[in-house]
């Protein structure tokens, strides 16, 4: 048997044929945002070593997954200055994997693929004041 020759590969090397981001941006006043994909090639699984291990014959699936920032910058509103109190505060909340797509399955220790990220979506808040 020969699984574990096939299945090595060297540290640092990528097995992904494509890996891509596309990013979609608009700034308009006070108010960005932004919508990004990102795209993985569907890859063959190396860590799988034994044939009870396969998932789709070493294959985990592509996947995409979407992301959206939206910011408000309240030095840029209308009245240039005139933000009062929120003077030099900026707000911006980012969702990572906006439609919540699980990651493809794996049969290597985390279960799941290593160019995704397992939290699915992810969602922060940012809250900037510069004095």
């Amino acid at each position: 048997m020969d699984y574990l020759a096939q299945a090595s590969t060297a540290v640092g090397e990528s097995p992904l044929r494509w890996r891509g981001r596309s990013t979609l941006s608009l700034i308009r006043g006070a108010l960005s945002g932004a919508l990004t994909w990102r795209y993985m090639d569907d890859y063959r699984n190396t860590a799988a070593a034994l044939p009870y291990q396969q998932i789709d014959g070493f294959r985990v699936g592509s996947s995409s997954e979407f992301d959206l920032m939206v910011a408000y910058d309240f030095d840029k509103q209308a009245g240039h200055g005139e933000a009062g109190l929120l003077r030099g505060t900026k707000v911006m909340l980012n969702v990572s994997n906006v439609f919540d797509r699980e990651p493809p399955l794996t049969a290597d220790t985390a279960g799941f693929s290593q160019y995704n990220d397992p939290r699915q979506r992810f969602v922060t808040l940012r809250v900037r004041r510069q004095f």
